[in-house]
């Protein structure tokens, strides 16, 4: 509830803790980033990077900077009431910066910043969370470009062109005026902080002590643009992506230069995220890797996915949040995690547009396509279910952003999947069974189909029977809702198969999958088995997506 605002003269000093009353996660991982700053500066004044005018409270007595950092504590030393907004000033400049026409947070980066296309995918995230309320946050003036390489091809993108972003612009205003009143809680300290329209009392106010923490908020943490939904916008249906808020639950100060620079992705391959649990694990692997270099404990993530709604379509509320406690994260959902990353990376399309200055000349561009059995996969694996469960959806639901069936683009993925199949399925387990069991029939069934329709002449009815077979069993399965009627569509497709050397040698392991407890289990298996089969003939079996409805979804979810 708001609170009456009395104005009062600017103290010379602020104390903030990370466990004073009404600190947040998202508090502390702020207050995070305030250390990583101000560690920052000390590091570039003692080399010369940073002058006596550009540094808080500069220059410097006896080389001392004019706070203090403890393990749970921030102390700044403004010296007196009438310094502290020049001190600020100062801070908010180095802090929030702008460089090659992107945002810049020095303190956030490891020793030497990441790769123009990182900040890019960092920028765009914090576009999406922290100003996701268009002009009112930053200005934005032309189109940048950067290239990269990527398995020996070159592609270039490009990025939004920031001038100013409210923290970098009125930053140090709205931190002077939390010294001398409590200050009003926007979206842009914390994501989802809205006040209901003319209800004054509704909205939420913080002191200096718990407010400035917040303004640092966006150092302390990590935001990457993410999976996004269809919502109703001007009465018609598009798609918007979202972001995920990686934000560390820090219990010590000591340890957050090396807990934030963890968090900003190594890769502009790990940039590109493709749901909450990817980022939570991405997030988890690169803190795992620090810990054989520095001597402190992991903190748990909390993982915060922002994404319109049909209730909220101009800007991106909190949807869904995720929590991952390292201590019951073990190292095989780690190792699941990178087997899935590797197998099933992001990759760059090429889609080539006639130019405007001639029909014959034709340019091209270059986008990121993210699998889209990852986010599956990966929101299993973090929050403890078995990696494959729910496969039967991507089998039937159509793809949020171009609208056309999921299962068209995990055919382009079969290799990936059954190498996550030969890795994680037990050798001897009923799942792995299940699985080799519709390889082979599958095989069969395809092998037979060849067999009758053979020669060029025949090639056109072969390949539309291979993609009847295909899509004959999907069907069975997906259409499956009892054990009785699995059980039905699994021994149909093993009678039309013939002999199958899995089944002759491993029934006994099949036959308890097949139990009622185990039904819902074994159809995500048969369907898996299905979608991974990569044997003879099963590149002819293509669905077709057209990359120019690629291209134009892709587009849709563009605009920030």
């Amino acid at each position: 509830m708001a609170k009456k605002r009395v104005n009062k003269q600017p103290p010379s000093q602020l104390a903030m803790s990370l466990f004073t009353p009404g600190m947040t996660v998202l508090h502390r991982a702020g207050l995070g980033g305030l250390a990583c700053t101000l560690r920052y500066i000390e590091r570039a004044y003692r080399i010369g990077a940073l002058l006596d005018d550009e540094v808080p409270g500069g220059p410097w007595d006896n080389g001392l900077p004019p706070w203090s950092v403890d393990d749970h504590s921030v102390t700044l030393d403004f010296g007196s009431g009438d310094a502290a907004h020049t001190y600020l000033q100062r801070l908010f400049a180095i802090a929030f910066g702008i460089k090659d026409g992107l945002i810049y947070l020095p303190g956030q980066y490891p020793t030497l910043p990441p790769a123009i296309g990182i900040r890019a995918a960092l920028q765009d995230g914090m576009l999406r969370s922290f100003y996701d309320h268009g002009p009112k946050s930053r200005s934005i003036s032309a189109e940048g470009h950067y290239t990269v390489n990527v398995d020996e091809d070159s592609a270039t993108f490009s990025f939004p062109v920031i001038e100013w972003y409210k923290h970098q612009r009125d930053g140090a205003t709205i931190a002077y005026a939390s010294l001398q009143s409590e200050a009003a809680v926007s979206r842009m300290l914390n994501p989802g902080a809205i006040r209901r329209h003319k209800f004054a009392a509704t909205t939420l106010t913080h002191p200096a002590e718990r407010l400035i923490p917040l303004l640092f908020a966006p150092v302390g943490t990590v935001a990457l643009t993410a999976s996004g939904r269809r919502v109703t916008s001007r009465k018609r249906k598009v798609f918007k992506a979202g972001a995920v808020l990686v934000i560390p639950d820090l219990d010590s100060l000591d340890a957050a230069p090396h807990v934030i620079s963890a968090l900003v992705p190594h890769s502009l391959r790990e940039a590109k995220i493709t749901s909450i649990g990817d980022a939570a694990l991405g997030a988890e692997v690169r803190l795992h890797a620090r810990r054989a270099i520095e001597a402190f404990a992991i903190p748990s993530i909390r993982a915060v996915w922002c994404c319109a709604t049909d209730w909220m379509s101009d800007l991106q509320p909190p949807s869904d949040i995720l929590h991952i406690d390292p201590a019951h994260l073990s190292e095989d959902i780690l190792d699941s995690y990178e087997l899935a990353f590797n197998e099933l990376p992001p990759k760059i399309v090429t889609v080539k547009k006639n130019n405007p200055d001639g029909p014959t000349h034709q340019q091209e561009l270059f986008f990121w396509a993210n699998s889209v059995v990852r986010p599956l996969i990966t929101n299993n694996l973090a929050e403890g279910r078995l990696w494959y469960y729910g496969f039967v959806r991507l089998m039937t639901m159509n793809d949020p952003k171009t609208n056309r069936p999921l299962r068209e683009y995990v055919f382009f993925e079969r290799k990936g999947l059954f190498a996550m199949t030969e890795k994680l399925l037990r050798e001897g387990s009923g799942e792995a069974t299940v699985v080799r069991a519709i390889h082979k029939a599958i095989q069969y069934r395809f092998g037979k189909i060849a067999s009758e329709n053979k020669g060029p002449s025949a090639k056109d009815t072969r390949i539309k029977r291979w993609k009847n077979e295909y899509e004959r069993w999907r069907l069975a399965f997906t259409s499956s809702k009892t054990p009785e009627q699995l059980r039905r569509s699994l021994c149909d497709l093993f009678a039309r198969a013939g002999i199958n050397s899995v089944l002759q040698s491993e029934w006994e392991r099949l036959l308890p999958m097949l139990d009622d407890s185990h039904w819902d289990k074994t159809r995500d298996l048969a369907l898996l088995g299905l979608a991974s089969y990569s044997g003879k003939h099963a590149n002819e079996v293509e669905p077709g997506v057209e990359p120019e409805e690629t291209k134009q979804a892709l587009n849709e979810g563009a605009e920030v």
